[in-house]
């Protein structure tokens, strides 16, 4: 039974990715599909191949990120063949130029670079006149068991005389703004930056090298790197970069060097290279590149492995591997609010989620059980509803112990800290997440344990946001599109729906744990009688968004596209108001400009 519900589950999840795409990127009939994007004409960039996507000289940086074990590291990978580290904070910048005579030329000016990002890797396809027929091929990967990353560089066909140049350089431990966060900080945040090679402290060592930066900040790093045999290691000046015969013909000056190892390349042997954070250990022998190479390979494999989709449209097969590599970027021993900006544990938002979804439930066990201690449990309610903060003009509840919401069955932010306040109601969606765990796994025991924190969260739920027993919902700071969404003190049709859910099944649980879940049974059907009469709305074919308490009642009829796929997440809804809220938005233009196209 489990695994038929795990298969029912799946389609569901996919059958609304697949229905999502085809709203985005098909034309109503005598409807042109907009052209523009924030006043800028769009353009498809990237067109699908295979399990990945391709794009030929494009032009954008930084803008694909690899992960690696499941920490703040990551490579920023491009459209062209130069990269940024995050180790965290800026790890210096890598890239590649080559040298054939008196000529030399960065790969990132070559004449055509077909740049591939599969799961997880980054692989670029270069060819130049300097390059005569052949050709060169880059791959990019995050290391499997460090912080840090390989690279694989080849050839074939390749003038004799050719000579390959890695430079790196201009690590320091400055913060970004947010993480160095695609459209937050600016697009040139891991550009080669003369001033961030400062005290950038080299030693090397044949072919390897160590490197020490930050060492008068609160984040003092240090880098190992190692190159193949034969690879020749200099330092140089990051002010000489216009081509890199004149950067390798350079000296370091102001106490700023560059990092700059070359080797022939016409040969059309396989080269590597690797960096890591010298933290992880002592060193990366030369013998063990190629094999380190492979194990991020199938490092990746794995992860992009979870879910598979072999359609007849490629530009839906690309999905499976790419969400399972993206999700495995926001673990790092709880699920976090993203990979990148807002790298951070929150036990709400979407993220709990995903574990199932990718076959990884003992990770989502694991946030659960860290944030189960994250609930409190022994400040009573002592301080009446509702409780708003007078010093912001009542838009935050007051943070204070023993207001209903800071009081028992709150579930604090952070894991395993349950004396922590925070503005955001994560509740709703941590308990929403924990139910659909335990609707996965039929695990009774587990249920029997989580169970005092469900109850405890009804509770608390009840508590602060249908204090008049009306059977609807109040929501504030709740589910992801709610950083601006409150409704003082209305009836929401979104947070109605996950309750009713959470407590149809608190009391189907119940009755499996031989416990009284009567209590909840009535709840959830008071729930759905107050949705169906005051907030579904027969002749427009869809629920409101809510209704107001104050004032005249009015409902608020124009719903946000989160009210229609909860309220059917959370099955209030019977098979003929399912069909309707989709059909009836995209006939009144409100949804379908959701375009997709890249």
């Amino acid at each position: 039974m489990a695994r038929n519900r795990l298969k029912e589950i799946s389609m569901k999840w996919i059958s609304g990715i697949v229905l999502f795409l085809m709203m985005g990127s098909s034309s109503l009939p005598g409807q042109e599909a907009p052209q523009l994007w924030h006043g800028k004409e769009r353009s498809l960039r990237y067109r699908p191949e295979g399990k990945g996507f391709v794009i030929e000289n494009g032009t954008l940086r930084y803008n694909k990120a690899l992960y690696g074990i499941n920490s703040s590291f990551r490579v920023e990978t491009s459209d062209q063949p130069v990269l940024g580290l995050y180790m965290p904070y800026m790890g210096g910048n890598l890239q590649w130029g080559v040298r054939s005579g008196t000529e030399s030329k960065w790969l990132v000016e070559a004449d055509y670079v077909r740049s591939v990002y599969e799961p997880g890797i980054r692989r670029y396809e270069i060819k130049d006149a300097l390059l005569g027929k052949g050709q060169l091929v880059i791959e990019v990967l995050a290391m499997g068991d460090a912080n840090g990353v390989v690279v694989r560089l080849s050839g074939k066909d390749l003038p004799p005389d050719l000579r390959l140049m890695t430079m790196y350089g201009g690590a320091d431990s400055k913060r970004f703004f947010r993480n160095a966060d695609l459209g937050v900080d600016v697009a040139n945040a891991f550009d080669l930056n003369p001033e961030s090679c400062l005290n950038n402290d080299y030693e090397l060592d044949g072919s390897s090298f160590t490197m020490a930066y930050g060492q008068d900040s609160r984040n003092p790093t240090s880098v190992r790197g190692r190159f193949s045999p034969g690879t020749r290691l200099r330092l140089g000046s990051p002010y000489s970069v216009e081509s890199p015969a004149a950067v390798w013909d350079s000296e370091v000056t102001a106490s700023k060097p560059v990092l700059l190892a070359e080797f022939p390349a016409g040969s059309d042997e396989v080269h590597y290279l690797a960096l890591k954070n010298a933290a992880d250990d002592s060193g990366i022998p030369g013998a063990q590149l190629e094999a380190l190479f492979e194990r991020a390979d199938e490092r990746r494999k794995e992860v992009a492995s979870a879910v598979v989709m072999d359609t007849p449209d490629p530009y839906m097969n690309p999905i499976g591997g790419v969400l399972s590599t993206a999700a495995d970027g926001i673990w790092d021993d709880v699920w976090l609010h993203g990979a990148i900006g807002w790298r951070m544990p929150l036990n709400g938002w979407r993220a709990g989620y995903t574990g199932d979804f990718i076959g990884l439930s003992e990770r989502n066990r694991r946030h659960f059980n860290r944030y189960a201690a994250s609930q409190v449990t022994e400040v009573p309610p002592v301080l009446s509803h509702p409780a708003p903060d007078s010093a912001l003009h009542l838009a935050r509840p007051l943070k204070e112990w023993g207001t209903p919401m800071y009081s028992d069955g709150y579930i604090c932010r952070n894991p395993e800290n349950n004396n922590q306040m925070h503005h955001y109601n994560m509740n709703l969606v941590f308990i929403d997440a924990l139910l659909w765990h335990l609707n996965w796994t039929g695990d009774l025991a587990y249920a029997r344990e989580i169970w005092p924190v469900i109850t405890r969260h009804l509770e608390w739920e009840k508590r602060n946001y249908d204090p008049d027993n009306d059977g609807l919902y109040d929501a504030c700071a709740s589910i992801w599109a709610s950083d601006a969404l409150y409704y003082n003190s209305g009836a929401v049709t979104y947070t109605s729906a996950y309750n009713y859910r959470a407590n149809r099944m608190a009391a189907l649980i119940a009755e499996k744990l031989g416990v009284d879940g009567i209590a909840y049974q009535k709840e959830a059907e008071n729930i759905l009688k107050a949705l169906n009469e005051r907030l579904w709305l027969e002749e427009e074919g869809h629920w409101a968004e809510f209704q107001d308490f104050m004032g005249q009642g009015l409902l608020h009829t124009r719903p946000g596209i989160w009210t229609i796929y909860h309220a059917i997440d959370s099955e209030v809804h019977d098979p003929f108001q399912a069909t309707r809220p989709p059909a009836t938005l995209i006939r009144k233009s409100r949804i379908s400009r959701f375009w997709l196209k890249a």
